[in-house]
């Protein structure tokens, strides 16, 4: 309680947007602005800028709001994959979803610079954001397992509050973001505390996500970070061996249980396991048809891609044609706007690459950003989510922590260097 009196009431403003960061793809929890319904987080966010305009235009201190070069980069990508858009609306079959991925891509925009430039550089404020965002995830998480799991009785984890599969992806999307996070909070922390119970939440809601996507995009993309971080000098080695048994232990006891315990009665055991044969097979089990039916959307999108090469079919028309969507970003993005469309975005996603495997990794919140990050850009192979705007706004937090800047010291009157780096602390 002491902590957040301390908190500026800009400050506290954050903390209210990231206690809302896991109701962002929830559509009963946005605020209806007749065409446009518009997440509670967007709606802070809109306060922050305002606000911070107001102290800019009081004070004229403008200077210590700045992008650094890699930040600037990814937005240009970004601005150039937005006009693309534009130009192929024009020639978009389905003008009404167009337009809505065109606002879905500059809200993002918008959210990724207002985030870039206004967020504190804090180490220990991002550390605070992060811990309440936990939080908030924890208990949302806990209420819809309930709803799932004892009322709706569904073989899955969703994130619509009737049974639906529509919001399965979309859950398993959330999920492969939060995870990370917390996983690294409760490993380099202290791993017998507090944040084992979000752990354990996060853990068991991938497992009963069902989602294949959710699986090997969290699992390749730690095996990723394993390797980097065994071949580095961490301090942090031992540790992360000893978590990576125990992590591994208690993934194969949740998998067994779901494959073979009758406690959880609405959960299709012969589904879940044909699900865990098929990850090792890449291929169909019985009379499921999805595994098959991706790689028909991978040779549609090839198919229009050769319509048009350069341009593609236009915004949205994967759907407005073959009346389904792509399940892959990456080849939607081929075929519905071409070689230019998909040179730019990856353009786009290089600065987050960049920052993923170059900067150093010493502290739970940087590494949890990092897997993450890592983790959408490989998800992105099995959901269509470039336009959602949780995916930005981590990619915005991702760069925070990797970010140098000179900061003016009231005390003495002068600037000095920001002592205190996220990513690589100054040395005892």
């Amino acid at each position: 309680m002491k902590a957040i009196i301390k908190l500026k009431p800009i400050e506290i403003l954050w903390m209210l947007a990231f206690l809302t960061f896991p109701l962002l793809g929830i559509r009963y929890l946005r605020i209806n602005l007749g065409l446009l319904h518009v997440p509670i987080f967007v709606m802070i966010l809109f306060a922050i800028v305002i606000i911070y305009f107001a102290e800019i235009c009081i004070s004229g201190e403008i200077s210590r709001f700045k992008l650094n070069n890699i930040q600037k980069l990814y937005i240009l990508g970004f601005y150039l994959f937005l006009v693309l858009h534009v130009f192929n609306t024009f020639r978009s079959l389905a003008v009404n979803t167009s337009v809505s991925v065109l606002v879905k891509l500059t809200i993002a925009l918008g959210s990724f610079i207002v985030i870039s430039i206004f967020f504190p550089k804090d180490p220990n404020f991002l550390k605070k954001v992060l811990s309440i965002t936990i939080f908030s995830s924890t208990i949302l998480l806990l209420i819809y397992i309930h709803h799932y799991l004892f009322v709706l009785r569904a073989p899955f984890l969703g994130i619509d509050w009737e049974w639906s599969r529509s919001g399965k992806n979309q859950m398993g999307l959330y999920l492969t973001v939060m995870l990370p996070i917390v996983l690294w909070k409760n490993v380099l922390g202290k791993f017998f505390s507090i944040w084992l119970i979000p752990t354990i939440v996060h853990s068991f809601a991938v497992v009963y996500s069902m989602s294949r996507g959710t699986w090997s995009s969290l699992g390749l993309s730690l095996t990723i970070f394993l390797m980097i971080l065994m071949f580095k000098k961490t301090k942090y080695k031992s540790r992360i061996v000893l978590s990576t048994f125990i992590g591994i232990s208690v993934f194969a006891m949740m998998f067994i249980v779901f494959s073979s315990s009758r406690i959880f009665t609405s959960i299709d055991k012969t589904d879940f396991q044909h699900r865990v044969q098929t990850l090792k097979t890449m291929q169909d089990y019985g009379s499921e048809s999805s595994i098959t039916t991706r790689k028909d959307f991978i040779r549609k999108s090839l198919d229009f891609f050769y319509e048009n090469p350069v341009l593609g079919i236009g915004t949205s028309n994967f759907y407005a044609i073959s009346k389904h969507v792509s399940h892959n970003d990456y080849m939607q993005i081929l075929g519905e706007h071409g070689l230019l469309g998909i040179i730019i975005f990856l353009l786009m996603l290089m600065p987050i690459i960049k920052e993923i495997f170059t900067r150093g990794n010493n502290l739970p919140e940087a590494i949890g950003l990092k897997q993450a990050s890592l983790a959408i850009i490989i998800y992105l192979n099995f959901i269509n989510a470039y336009d959602i705007l949780m995916v930005h706004i981590i990619f915005a937090l991702l760069f925070i922590t990797t970010y140098r800047e000179m900061k003016l010291d009231s005390k003495v009157g002068r600037l000095s260097k920001l002592k205190h780096h996220i990513l690589i602390p100054e040395k005892n």
